[in-house]
Protein backbone atom coordinates (compact mmCIF):
# COMPACT_ATOMS: atom_id res chain seq x y z
CA UNK A 1 0.00 0.00 0.00
CA UNK A 2 1.23 3.59 -0.65
CA UNK A 3 3.34 5.39 1.98
CA UNK A 4 3.79 9.18 2.14
CA UNK A 5 6.51 11.20 3.88
CA UNK A 6 5.08 14.52 5.08
CA UNK A 7 6.10 17.73 6.88
CA UNK A 8 4.62 21.21 7.26
CA UNK A 9 0.95 21.40 6.27
CA UNK A 10 -1.16 20.46 3.28
CA UNK A 11 -3.41 17.73 1.88
CA UNK A 12 -2.75 14.22 0.58
CA UNK A 13 -5.04 12.20 -1.72
CA UNK A 14 -5.70 8.56 -0.71
CA UNK A 15 -7.62 5.68 -2.31
CA UNK A 16 -10.32 4.73 0.25
CA UNK A 17 -8.07 2.88 2.76
CA UNK A 18 -9.47 1.01 5.76
CA UNK A 19 -7.03 2.84 8.04
CA UNK A 20 -3.89 5.01 8.07
CA UNK A 21 -0.68 4.02 9.93
CA UNK A 22 1.10 7.17 11.19
CA UNK A 23 4.76 7.06 12.33
CA UNK A 24 6.54 10.17 13.67
CA UNK A 25 10.06 9.77 12.23
CA UNK A 26 11.43 13.16 13.31
CA UNK A 27 10.04 14.92 16.40
CA UNK A 28 9.68 18.72 16.43
CA UNK A 29 11.82 20.89 18.68
CA UNK A 30 8.88 21.55 21.01
CA UNK A 31 6.31 18.96 22.08
CA UNK A 32 4.72 17.51 25.18
CA UNK A 33 5.06 13.99 26.59
CA UNK A 34 2.94 12.33 29.27
CA UNK A 35 2.88 9.03 31.12
CA UNK A 36 1.48 5.78 29.79
CA UNK A 37 2.43 2.75 27.75
CA UNK A 38 2.65 3.59 24.94
CA UNK A 39 3.70 7.14 25.81
CA UNK A 40 1.16 9.92 25.21
CA UNK A 41 2.32 13.00 23.30
CA UNK A 42 0.82 16.36 22.49
CA UNK A 43 1.91 19.20 20.23
CA UNK A 44 2.67 16.75 17.34
CA UNK A 45 0.12 18.27 14.95
CA UNK A 46 -3.34 17.47 13.59
CA UNK A 47 -4.95 15.36 10.84
CA UNK A 48 -8.43 15.64 9.30
CA UNK A 49 -9.96 12.89 7.12
CA UNK A 50 -12.11 13.89 4.15
CA UNK A 51 -14.59 12.40 1.69
CA UNK A 52 -16.18 13.81 -1.46
CA UNK A 53 -18.64 15.65 0.83
CA UNK A 54 -16.10 17.44 3.07
CA UNK A 55 -13.76 16.99 6.05
CA UNK A 56 -14.41 15.31 9.41
CA UNK A 57 -13.34 17.11 12.64
CA UNK A 58 -9.56 17.28 13.07
CA UNK A 59 -7.88 15.04 15.65
CA UNK A 60 -4.44 15.27 17.30
CA UNK A 61 -1.43 13.07 16.60
CA UNK A 62 -0.93 11.68 20.10
CA UNK A 63 1.65 8.92 19.67
CA UNK A 64 4.84 7.97 17.81
CA UNK A 65 2.95 5.07 16.19
CA UNK A 66 -0.78 5.63 15.67
CA UNK A 67 -3.38 3.67 13.70
CA UNK A 68 -6.35 5.77 12.50
CA UNK A 69 -9.58 4.09 11.24
CA UNK A 70 -11.00 5.66 8.05
CA UNK A 71 -14.70 6.08 7.18
CA UNK A 72 -15.91 4.54 3.92
CA UNK A 73 -14.96 6.56 0.80
CA UNK A 74 -12.10 8.50 2.45
CA UNK A 75 -10.31 10.14 -0.50
CA UNK A 76 -8.11 12.82 1.11
CA UNK A 77 -6.66 13.99 4.40
CA UNK A 78 -5.36 17.34 5.57
CA UNK A 79 -2.44 17.72 7.95
CA UNK A 80 -0.69 20.42 9.95
CA UNK A 81 2.66 19.61 11.61
CA UNK A 82 4.98 21.75 13.78
CA UNK A 83 8.23 23.04 12.27
CA UNK A 84 10.93 20.38 12.12
CA UNK A 85 8.56 17.36 12.42
CA UNK A 86 8.42 14.61 9.77
CA UNK A 87 5.89 11.76 9.62
CA UNK A 88 5.16 8.83 7.34
CA UNK A 89 1.56 7.87 6.56
CA UNK A 90 0.82 4.41 5.11
CA UNK A 91 -2.52 3.44 3.58
CA UNK A 92 -3.72 0.15 5.16
CA UNK A 93 -6.49 -2.24 4.10
CA UNK A 94 -7.33 -3.32 7.65
CA UNK A 95 -10.42 -1.82 9.32
CA UNK A 96 -10.00 -1.42 13.13
CA UNK A 97 -13.02 -2.01 15.36
CA UNK A 98 -14.88 -4.04 12.69
CA UNK A 99 -16.55 -7.13 14.13
CA UNK A 100 -16.62 -10.43 12.17
CA UNK A 101 -19.24 -10.91 9.45
CA UNK A 102 -22.50 -12.44 10.70
CA UNK A 103 -23.58 -15.83 9.32
CA UNK A 104 -25.73 -15.80 6.11
CA UNK A 105 -29.52 -15.90 6.45
CA UNK A 106 -31.38 -19.08 5.62
CA UNK A 107 -32.51 -19.67 2.00
CA UNK A 108 -36.07 -18.64 1.25
CA UNK A 109 -38.69 -21.28 0.31
CA UNK A 110 -39.01 -22.28 -3.37
CA UNK A 111 -41.99 -20.69 -5.13
CA UNK A 112 -44.86 -22.88 -6.33
CA UNK A 113 -44.70 -24.23 -9.89
CA UNK A 114 -46.98 -22.44 -12.35
CA UNK A 115 -49.87 -24.27 -14.01
CA UNK A 116 -49.15 -26.05 -17.31
CA UNK A 117 -50.29 -24.24 -20.47
CA UNK A 118 -53.21 -25.63 -22.47
CA UNK A 119 -52.40 -27.97 -25.36
CA UNK A 120 -52.30 -26.18 -28.70
CA UNK A 121 -54.29 -27.17 -31.75
CA UNK A 122 -52.99 -30.03 -33.83
CA UNK A 123 -49.70 -29.11 -35.43
CA UNK A 124 -49.27 -25.79 -33.48
CA UNK A 125 -47.03 -25.32 -30.41
CA UNK A 126 -48.89 -24.86 -27.13
CA UNK A 127 -48.63 -21.56 -25.18
CA UNK A 128 -46.02 -21.27 -22.39
CA UNK A 129 -47.36 -21.64 -18.89
CA UNK A 130 -47.27 -18.62 -16.51
CA UNK A 131 -44.24 -18.14 -14.22
CA UNK A 132 -44.81 -19.27 -10.65
CA UNK A 133 -44.91 -16.68 -7.83
CA UNK A 134 -41.60 -15.65 -6.18
CA UNK A 135 -40.93 -17.31 -2.84
CA UNK A 136 -40.77 -15.16 0.33
CA UNK A 137 -37.40 -13.66 1.35
CA UNK A 138 -35.60 -15.61 4.05
CA UNK A 139 -35.04 -14.00 7.48
CA UNK A 140 -31.83 -11.97 8.00
CA UNK A 141 -28.97 -13.75 9.71
CA UNK A 142 -28.01 -12.72 13.25
CA UNK A 143 -25.48 -9.90 13.63
CA UNK A 144 -21.88 -11.00 14.19
CA UNK A 145 -20.33 -10.51 17.63
CA UNK A 146 -18.55 -7.20 18.31
CA UNK A 147 -14.77 -7.13 17.79
CA UNK A 148 -12.53 -7.32 20.86
CA UNK A 149 -11.41 -3.69 20.47
CA UNK A 150 -14.88 -2.37 19.58
CA UNK A 151 -16.17 1.11 20.40
CA UNK A 152 -19.83 0.67 21.48
CA UNK A 153 -22.32 3.55 21.66
CA UNK A 154 -23.75 3.71 25.20
CA UNK A 155 -25.95 6.80 24.79
CA UNK A 156 -26.47 9.65 22.29
CA UNK A 157 -28.20 12.94 23.13
CA UNK A 158 -29.18 15.48 20.45
CA UNK A 159 -30.92 18.42 22.12
CA UNK A 160 -34.44 19.17 20.89
CA UNK A 161 -34.50 22.34 23.02
CA UNK A 162 -31.88 24.39 24.96
CA UNK A 163 -30.52 22.70 28.11
CA UNK A 164 -28.37 24.00 30.97
CA UNK A 165 -27.08 20.51 31.86
CA UNK A 166 -26.48 17.28 29.94
CA UNK A 167 -26.22 14.14 32.08
CA UNK A 168 -25.27 10.53 31.31
CA UNK A 169 -26.47 8.38 34.23
CA UNK A 170 -26.43 4.65 35.05
CA UNK A 171 -23.28 4.15 32.93
CA UNK A 172 -22.67 0.37 32.70
CA UNK A 173 -19.39 -0.88 34.14
CA UNK A 174 -18.75 -3.41 31.34
CA UNK A 175 -16.09 -1.51 29.37
CA UNK A 176 -12.43 -0.65 29.92
CA UNK A 177 -12.57 3.06 29.02
CA UNK A 178 -15.02 5.81 28.00
CA UNK A 179 -15.01 8.30 25.13
CA UNK A 180 -17.31 11.36 25.12
CA UNK A 181 -17.78 13.29 21.85
CA UNK A 182 -19.23 16.83 21.90
CA UNK A 183 -20.35 18.97 18.93
CA UNK A 184 -22.24 21.91 20.41
CA UNK A 185 -22.71 25.65 20.89
CA UNK A 186 -23.58 27.84 23.93
CA UNK A 187 -26.19 30.59 24.37
CA UNK A 188 -24.06 33.12 26.33
CA UNK A 189 -23.43 36.57 24.82
CA UNK A 190 -19.76 35.85 24.15
CA UNK A 191 -17.49 34.43 21.45
CA UNK A 192 -16.75 31.25 23.41
CA UNK A 193 -17.48 29.51 26.71
CA UNK A 194 -15.86 26.70 28.72
CA UNK A 195 -17.64 23.41 29.52
CA UNK A 196 -17.29 21.87 33.02
CA UNK A 197 -17.83 18.25 34.05
CA UNK A 198 -18.66 16.44 37.30
CA UNK A 199 -18.58 12.72 38.05
CA UNK A 200 -21.22 10.89 40.13
CA UNK A 201 -22.84 14.19 41.16
CA UNK A 202 -19.80 15.11 43.30
CA UNK A 203 -19.96 18.90 43.89
CA UNK A 204 -17.05 19.09 46.38
CA UNK A 205 -13.68 20.70 45.53
CA UNK A 206 -12.18 17.47 44.15
CA UNK A 207 -11.33 18.51 40.58
CA UNK A 208 -8.14 19.79 38.86
CA UNK A 209 -7.63 20.54 35.16
CA UNK A 210 -4.95 22.05 32.96
CA UNK A 211 -4.84 22.79 29.26
CA UNK A 212 -3.14 24.81 26.54
CA UNK A 213 -4.68 27.15 23.95
CA UNK A 214 -3.14 27.23 20.48
CA UNK A 215 -4.27 30.50 18.84
CA UNK A 216 -2.77 31.21 15.37
CA UNK A 217 -1.11 34.60 15.46
CA UNK A 218 -1.17 34.74 19.27
CA UNK A 219 0.86 31.68 20.29
CA UNK A 220 0.27 29.02 22.95
CA UNK A 221 -0.95 29.78 26.48
CA UNK A 222 -1.43 27.45 29.44
CA UNK A 223 -4.24 27.49 32.04
CA UNK A 224 -4.62 25.45 35.26
CA UNK A 225 -7.47 25.21 37.76
CA UNK A 226 -7.07 23.40 41.09
CA UNK A 227 -9.37 22.18 43.89
CA UNK A 228 -12.53 23.18 42.03
CA UNK A 229 -16.10 21.81 42.29
CA UNK A 230 -15.96 20.83 38.59
CA UNK A 231 -13.29 20.48 35.91
CA UNK A 232 -12.98 22.19 32.54
CA UNK A 233 -13.13 19.69 29.68
CA UNK A 234 -13.92 21.69 26.50
CA UNK A 235 -14.43 25.13 25.00
CA UNK A 236 -17.37 25.84 22.65
CA UNK A 237 -18.53 28.74 20.51
CA UNK A 238 -21.20 31.04 21.98
CA UNK A 239 -23.83 33.51 20.73
CA UNK A 240 -21.56 36.23 19.24
CA UNK A 241 -19.35 33.76 17.32
CA UNK A 242 -19.89 33.14 13.58
CA UNK A 243 -23.46 31.89 13.06
CA UNK A 244 -23.91 28.08 12.93
CA UNK A 245 -20.25 27.50 13.91
CA UNK A 246 -20.02 24.89 16.73
CA UNK A 247 -17.15 23.91 18.98
CA UNK A 248 -16.05 20.30 19.29
CA UNK A 249 -14.27 18.15 21.85
CA UNK A 250 -13.26 14.53 22.41
CA UNK A 251 -12.83 13.46 26.05
CA UNK A 252 -11.03 10.20 26.95
CA UNK A 253 -11.67 8.71 30.42
CA UNK A 254 -9.33 5.79 31.15
CA UNK A 255 -10.14 2.85 33.48
CA UNK A 256 -13.38 4.47 34.66
CA UNK A 257 -14.41 1.45 36.78
CA UNK A 258 -11.07 1.16 38.61
CA UNK A 259 -10.96 1.69 42.38
CA UNK A 260 -7.17 2.04 42.93
CA UNK A 261 -6.30 5.42 41.38
CA UNK A 262 -7.91 8.85 41.08
CA UNK A 263 -9.85 9.19 37.83
CA UNK A 264 -7.93 10.86 34.96
CA UNK A 265 -9.29 12.31 31.73
CA UNK A 266 -7.73 13.82 28.61
CA UNK A 267 -9.41 16.13 26.09
CA UNK A 268 -8.80 17.84 22.76
CA UNK A 269 -10.90 20.05 20.52
CA UNK A 270 -11.29 23.50 19.04
CA UNK A 271 -13.62 26.28 17.98
CA UNK A 272 -13.95 28.78 15.14
CA UNK A 273 -15.22 32.00 16.69
CA UNK A 274 -14.71 34.15 13.56
CA UNK A 275 -12.28 34.82 10.73
CA UNK A 276 -10.56 37.47 12.89
CA UNK A 277 -6.97 36.66 13.94
CA UNK A 278 -6.91 35.19 17.44
CA UNK A 279 -10.45 33.79 17.22
CA UNK A 280 -9.61 30.37 15.75
CA UNK A 281 -8.60 28.25 18.74
CA UNK A 282 -7.25 24.74 19.32
CA UNK A 283 -7.28 23.28 22.85
CA UNK A 284 -5.73 20.19 24.43
CA UNK A 285 -5.66 19.34 28.11
CA UNK A 286 -5.89 16.94 31.01
CA UNK A 287 -7.54 16.66 34.40
CA UNK A 288 -8.50 14.42 37.29
CA UNK A 289 -11.17 13.76 39.88
CA UNK A 290 -9.69 13.09 43.32
CA UNK A 291 -11.74 9.94 43.93
CA UNK A 292 -11.11 6.20 43.53
CA UNK A 293 -14.85 5.50 43.11
CA UNK A 294 -16.00 3.88 39.85
CA UNK A 295 -17.68 6.40 37.53
CA UNK A 296 -21.42 5.81 37.03
CA UNK A 297 -22.57 9.25 35.82
CA UNK A 298 -21.20 12.31 33.99
CA UNK A 299 -22.78 15.80 34.07
CA UNK A 300 -21.83 18.64 31.71
CA UNK A 301 -22.63 22.35 32.22
CA UNK A 302 -21.41 25.47 30.43
CA UNK A 303 -19.42 27.76 32.68
CA UNK A 304 -21.17 31.05 31.81
CA UNK A 305 -24.52 29.96 33.25
CA UNK A 306 -26.30 29.75 29.89
CA UNK A 307 -27.58 26.78 27.88
CA UNK A 308 -26.36 24.35 25.29
CA UNK A 309 -28.40 25.33 22.20
CA UNK A 310 -30.91 23.19 20.28
CA UNK A 311 -29.18 20.68 17.98
CA UNK A 312 -26.10 20.26 20.20
CA UNK A 313 -24.92 16.63 20.20
CA UNK A 314 -23.31 14.49 22.91
CA UNK A 315 -22.26 10.84 22.30
CA UNK A 316 -20.89 8.50 25.02
CA UNK A 317 -18.99 5.36 23.91
CA UNK A 318 -17.62 2.38 25.82
CA UNK A 319 -14.25 1.05 24.62
CA UNK A 320 -12.65 -2.33 25.29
Amino acid sequence: MPTYTLSGSGTQAVSSPGSLAIVVTVLPANYGQGAGNPLAYWGLGWLSLGTAHGYLPAFPISGINQLVPCPNATTIFGYSLPDGETITVEERAEVPYAGPTGPPGSTGATGATGAAGAAGAAGATGATGATGATGATGAAGAAGAAGTNARVLISSQVLGSPAATVTFSSIPGTYSHLELWILARCSDSALGEFVDLQFNGDTAAHYDSWFVHNIPGSGVTGVRTTAKTSARCAELTAATATANSPGDALIWIANYTGTTFFKKFHFAGGLYESATAGQVIGIIGDGYWASTTAITSISLTEEGGGNFVTGSRFDLYGVN
